[in-house]
């Protein structure tokens, strides 16, 4: 194994040898082969290795040589300094941690390639990981699969394969970057680590998601699944139909087995020791489920009877043990299953099928005088007719292609570690030879099921579309979030940070409060008495009962000598299982005094969000207390907040920027809205709303109430510039002036 010190240096001084193999692109996408970097393994974590600036060059780190054909799995059990792996063994060890290091390295061109997307995100694909596990890119955590009680003990399982884990480009940066995995589980469990070979990757997001698009093998699961059941239903009350319901069992669990297997299960059932043991127990049930198909097929002698009850036993046997003793154990029966599967197979394939085949072929040769050309040619017809026109025939060249691509699984997932499983698109082969094989007896089955089939893409289709509703609606939440200039936190019932946006941490003055005590972190910023963890408990137990929001009030220092009454705004949001819960915090009284009465000026740019409306216009508007009453504000921030949304809305079309500028004085009060859009006929609109049409005030009701609450409201010829004009009474400033002191 090369020297750790040699590792490092590789590391640092000769990144371009390892970004040469990265050239392999597909739609001029830049993809990073993390196989092609060197890796570090620690027992133990720390956050300080998650820090950019740490090299693993200390005691205790073991190196990792870079793949050099693109493929390294590294299991915890694959090293004896870590490993505790015990054949056969049932015991369970204590959960231990490991540190992961992949320090890597970025091209310049990469980087311009990364961060000129327009969407701003990238995406980090895991093969394999597990079991409970965290991700840190450049000091930052991106995400966290780590869910353990009090004791340290592991209460959900994280084995998950093909993991896309999105982040933010603003992460990366050209050079040396480093990618830190927190690895939780038990030394003897080989799914601990990153234990499929490849890939391991990162590349733009849309790109991944193109990449590792698992809707093909979800369809193909749930037909082989309905067709399965639908077989299982039509022959349960019928004593003759053996053989249809065994072929019906045999498609259920294969079918099962399938969908467990692939990356979109997991948003069905989370927990990975359940998947695992679900997909144990269906492929052991695989080929006796087949053999008692092939049994019931054709007559099947008491020899056969004998052979198939003992085969079912012992199957029956790796079954429970899978159920009633840990995953670990269960790597071990896999590879029992596989000797004993390989004399199964010879028992199917040879006696079952291809025995049984041949004496098929006595009967339907005839003797034949004819020239010995034109009598194999004859004998070959007959082979194909039998192949073509009988259940066993049909089902051996099914069953044929199914063991080859079966072969390969196996040497793809024992040898290089890589979950290929071609066998379930060779299984379409088999499951419609043996459909045809039933569809003899049942003339109309084929077109129920290929109704069944359009069905169910029909409803993943639709399933697929909610997705991406969904994340589009996430997306444009998240856009919500981070531009609002009110800061905003979620925390836990533990009253743990666990989101934030960026207003809040310039407001708390800290670059991450996410996983702090929000208690502890606003401390520092209350004086006596300090705010009550028994205060916020106490609204959070209320929001569990209700969905109303609740408010408290608190005196902060937030800015260095001037301690403030501010509000925050509790409501309960729903999060996976549990719930967060949104705390907004605003000024509740703003203080003014005669030198901020004087003048005020300015200039905002926002981006296309209903929230950043929302926002500026409470800005300007507080700006008004100093020089008019209460009830003028309210109504000029109303009409201030819906030309805004007018200029978001219609004028960019949801496409652009809006830019404000404003002038407040003690006589007047001036804002100028541009968009940058192509502009509307205001002249015609602003002449119907002159003379009251009910029906188009509804659709311009911004325009109407900036006519009943400004002076002025003036257009540019374009249509995409406003200007609102409030003149203020000497009245009015006098009476902000002896309000304000």
């Amino acid at each position: 194994m090369i020297s750790l010190l040699f590792l490092s240096f590789l590391s640092l001084i000769l990144p371009p040898l390892y970004a040469q193999p990265l050239n392999r692109q597909s739609a001029n996408e830049a993809v990073i082969d993390l196989n092609q970097f060197p890796l570090f393994i620690h027992s133990g974590f720390s956050l300080d290795y998650t820090k950019t600036s740490f090299s693993p060059t200390g005691k205790g780190w073991l190196g990792v040589s870079p793949s050099g054909n693109g493929k390294r799995s590294v299991r915890i059990i694959d090293y004896p300094e870590y490993s505790k792996h015990g054949y056969l063994s049932i015991r369970t060890n204590k959960i231990e941690e490991f540190s992961y290091l992949i320090p890597f390295f970025i091209t310049s061109k990469q980087y311009l390639s990364f961060t000129s997307q327009p969407n701003g995100y990238l995406g980090l694909h895991l093969a394999s990981i597990g079991d409970n596990w965290e991700v840190y890119l450049n000091g930052t955590l991106i995400r966290s699969e780590i869910h353990r009680d009090v004791q340290g003990n592991i209460t959900a399982h994280r084995n998950y394969r093909d993991v896309i884990i999105p982040f933010s480009a603003d992460i990366i940066r050209p050079g040396l970057n480093s990618l830190v995995f927190r690895i939780v589980g038990d030394p003897a469990n080989p799914m601990v680590g990153l234990n499929s070979s490849d890939p391991y990757r990162i590349a733009l997001l849309d790109f991944l998601k193109a990449q590792v698009n698992d809707i093909v093998d979800v369809i193909l699961s749930l037909i082989y699944i309905f067709v399965g059941f639908y077989i299982l239903l039509i022959s349960f009350l019928n004593p003759y139909d053996n053989h249809n319901r065994t072929f019906g069992f045999f498609m259920l669990v294969l079918g099962i087995y399938f969908l467990v297997r692939v990356p979109s299960v997991y948003q069905l059932i989370s927990d990975s020791e359940v998947l695992f043991k679900l997909e144990l127990v269906s492929l052991f049930s695989i080929l006796p489920a087949a053999i008692r198909f092939l049994n019931d097929l054709t007559p099947w002698t008491a020899k056969e009877k004998k052979i198939s009850y003992f085969i079912y036993v012992l199957y029956g046997v790796l079954i429970i043990l899978v159920i009633l003793f840990p995953p670990a154990l269960g790597h071990d029966l896999v590879i029992i299953w596989s000797f004993i599967s390989l004399f199964t197979m010879l028992y199917i394939y040879g006696y079952l099928l291809l025995y049984k085949l041949f004496t098929s072929l006595q009967g339907p040769i005839p003797p034949s005088r004819e020239t010995p050309n034109n009598k194999k040619r004859s004998e070959l017809l007959q082979i194909f007719k039998v192949m073509r026109d009988t259940p066993i025939g049909n089902v051996f060249i099914g069953l044929s292609i199914l063991i080859f691509t079966a072969v390969i699984d196996a040497f793809t997932s024992i040898v290089v570690k890589k979950n290929l499983v071609l066998s379930r698109y060779s299984l379409i082969i088999f499951t419609i030879g043996t459909v045809i094989v039933i569809a003899r007896r049942y003339k109309n089955l084929f077109q129920m099921l290929s109704d069944a089939s359009s069905q169910l893409e029909a409803q993943i289709t639709a399933l697929n579309k909610t997705k991406q509703e969904a994340e589009y609606k996430e997306l444009a939440y998240r856009r919500i979030f981070d531009g609002t200039a009110d800061p905003m936190i979620f925390i836990d019932q533990q009253l743990i940070i666990q989101d934030y946006n960026r207003a809040a941490s310039i407001l708390l003055k800290t670059d991450s409060p996410q996983n702090s005590d929000l208690i502890a972190l606003l401390e520092q910023f209350a004086p006596s008495p300090a705010i009550r963890r028994s205060d916020i408990s106490e609204i959070i137990n209320k929001l569990l009962l209700t969905d109303r929001p609740f408010e408290l009030d608190a005196q902060l220092e937030l800015f260095k000598g001037n301690v403030q009454k501010w509000t925050l705004r509790f409501e309960k949001f729903k999060s996976d299982e549990s719930y967060l819960f949104c705390i907004r915090f605003y000024l509740a009284n703003p203080i003014y005094n005669a030198e901020n009465c004087k003048k005020t000026k300015g200039i905002f740019v926002i981006e296309n969000t209903l929230a950043a409306a929302e926002s500026i216009s409470n800005k300007i508007a507080s700006f008004l207390y100093c020089f008019l009453p209460d009830h003028e504000v309210s109504m000029l921030w109303a009409a201030l907040r819906e030309m805004i949304i007018n200029a978001i809305k219609h004028g960019n079309v949801n496409i652009g920027k809006v830019r404000i500028k404003y002038l407040i004085t003690p006589k007047k009060a001036l804002i100028q809205i541009t968009d940058q859009g192509m502009g509307f006929d205001h002249l015609s609109i602003l002449e119907k709303i002159k003379k009251g049409e009910q029906e188009f005030l509804k659709r311009h009701q911004g325009i109407y109430l900036a006519l009943a609450a400004f002076d002025k409201v003036v257009y540019n010829s374009t249509g995409n510039q406003v200007t609102l004009e409030k003149v203020i009474s000497y009245k009015d400033a006098h009476y902000a002036k002896n309000r304000y002191v």
